[in-house]
C-alpha cells in the first residue's frame, strides 16, 4: 500500500476534517505516480471513492488521453520542478469542467518522494468569463449596429437636405422662368406694336414722325435683350455654388462690349474713367462681369436724370490684388427700402419705369451673384447731396 504523506501520518482528526472540507482538490501522488491522499473535494471532483483511489496509478484515474497531457507535467515535478497549468475535462456526468492546478515536489532531504496536485476549480469562473465575453461581443455588435443606424439616419438627413436643396432650385427656378415669359411676352407685344406704328409711318413720306416708333422699338428691343440675359443667366448658371472659372481678358475690349450693350441713346451718358488701373488684362469671367457691368449702368442710368451722365471708375490694388469697378450716378439715389436689402431678389419699390414697366429685380440680385462666384464683394452706398455709388471688387491672381 503507497504510504500517505508524511505530514498528514500524524495528523489529528480535526485536521483531516478540515482538509476534506476545503473547496480546492488537494491530491498526493509518490514517485510511481500512485495515490497516497485526496480530500473529499478531489475524490467528488472525479466522481472516485476514497477507497478504490488510494494507491492507484494516477493514469488509472485520468484515463490515457488526459493522462498523456498531463505526464510532462508529472515528469517535471518529480525532477524538482514545480508545474501550474490550466486544464478542461468532461466529468464522468458530462459536464465540461475547467481547472488550474500546481504540481508541488515533496523534498525530503534533497530527496523527491512524490508531488502534491493542487487544483482549483475554474468552471464557475470560466462560465463567469465567457458570459462576459458573449456580452461584450453582444454590446460590440450592438454599437456596431447603433453606429450603422446613426450612419444610415446621417446619410437618409443629408439626402432630405438634398432633396429640399433640390426642390428649392427647381422652385426657383420656375420663378425665373415665369419671370423670363412675363418679361419676353409684353416687350415682344410692344414691340409688335411699334414696328406697326413705324410701318404705317414710313408709308408716309417726310413725316418727322417716323423716328419715334423706330426708337421705341429699339428701346423695347433691349429690354427684352436685357431681360433674356439676367433671367437665363439665373435660370442656369447662378443656381451653382461653384467659383466661376478666371479667364485672361482684355480690360478694354470687355467695357468696349459692355457699352455696346446699351442702347444708343443711352450709350452717350456714360462716361469710363480707368486710369487707376494699371493692368491691361484682367483675371474673370468675361460672360458673367459683363452681364453684371450691364445690370449696374442700366439701373444707373434708370435712377439718374435723363441729362445727367453715369460715370464708370476702374482701378486695381496690390494690397490684396484686386479689380475694382465703381458705377456712380447723379440720380436721387435709392430708395431706403431698397438701400437696406439691395441684393434681394423681387421687385424694387419706387424703380418703375415709364416706359418699360417694373421689372423682376434681378439686376443687384444677379450682379451679388456673379460677385459671389468670384469670390469678390459688391456694397451699395449713398453719395451726399445725390447719387448713389456701387463697388465690384474681384480677387485678381486667383488660379483658373
Amino acid at each position: 500500500m503507497t504510504a500517505p504523506p508524511s505530514f498528514l501520518l500524524n495528523a489529528p482528526a480535526s485536521l483531516l476534517g478540515l482538509l476534506d472540507r476545503l473547496p480546492i482538490m488537494l491530491g498526493y501522488w509518490d514517485a510511481a505516480q500512485r495515490n497516497g491522499y485526496a480530500n473529499r473535494s478531489y475524490v467528488d471532483w472525479f466522481g472516485a471513492a476514497p477507497e478504490w483511489l488510494r494507491g492507484r496509478h494516477l493514469q488509472d484515474l485520468l484515463g490515457p488521453a488526459l493522462y498523456a497531457s498531463v505526464l510532462p507535467h508529472v515528469e517535471a515535478a518529480l525532477r524538482g520542478d514545480a508545474q501550474q497549468f490550466d486544464r478542461s475535462i468532461v466529468d464522468p456526468q458530462g459536464v465540461p469542467r475547467h481547472s488550474h492546478t500546481h504540481f508541488l515536489p515533496d523534498l525530503v532531504q534533497g530527496q523527491v518522494r512524490g508531488f502534491y496536485a493542487v487544483v482549483e476549480d475554474h468552471t464557475a469562473r470560466k462560465a463567469l468569463e465567457d458570459a462576459m465575453a458573449r456580452e461584450q461581443a453582444r454590446a460590440r455588435d450592438l454599437a456596431q449596429a447603433l453606429e450603422q443606424r446613426d450612419r444610415a439616419e446621417g446619410e437618409s438627413a443629408q439626402l432630405r437636405a438634398l432633396i429640399a436643396e433640390r426642390d428649392r432650385m427647381l422652385a426657383e427656378r420656375e420663378d425665373l422662368l415665369r419671370f423670363l415669359a412675363h418679361e419676353v411676352r409684353q416687350p415682344l407685344n410692344n414691340a409688335s406694336a411699334a414696328l406697326q406704328a413705324a410701318t404705317a409711318a414710313l408709308a408716309q413720306p417726310g413725316t418727322q414722325q417716323a423716328c419715334e416708333p423706330l426708337e421705341r422699338a429699339e428701346q423695347v428691343l433691349h429690354h427684352v435683350i436685357g431681360a433674356l440675359n439676367n433671367n437665363l443667366a439665373a435660370a442656369t448658371v447662378l443656381v451653382t455654388d461653384r467659383r466661376a472659372q478666371h479667364i485672361d481678358t482684355d480690360l478694354q475690349a470687355l467695357l468696349d462690349t459692355v457699352l455696346h450693350d446699351l442702347d444708343g441713346a443711352q450709350r452717350q451718358r456714360v462716361r469710363i474713367d480707368h486710369g487707376g488701373c494699371s493692368a491691361r488684362t484682367v483675371q474673370l469671367q468675361p460672360g458673367l462681369v459683363r452681364l453684371a457691368l450691364c445690370n449696374l449702368l442700366k439701373n444707373a442710368l434708370h435712377y439718374s436724370p435723363g441729362h445727367e451722365p453715369v460715370q464708370v471708375r476702374v482701378y486695381d490694388t496690390d494690397e490684396p490684388l484686386s479689380l475694382s469697378f465703381e458705377v456712380i450716378d447723379r440720380g436721387d439715389g435709392l430708395p431706403r427700402a431698397v438701400l437696406d436689402h439691395p441684393f434681394d431678389q423681387g421687385p424694387r419699390p419706387g424703380a418703375r419705369s415709364p416706359r418699360l414697366g417694373t421689372g423682376p429685380g434681378l439686376g443687384l440680385y444677379l450682379v451679388h451673384q456673379i460677385v459671389r462666384l468670384h469670390g469678390g464683394s459688391v456694397t451699395v452706398a449713398d453719395r451726399k447731396p445725390k447719387g448713389t455709388l456701387v463697388r465690384m471688387t474681384l480677387p485678381q491672381g486667383v488660379a483658373p
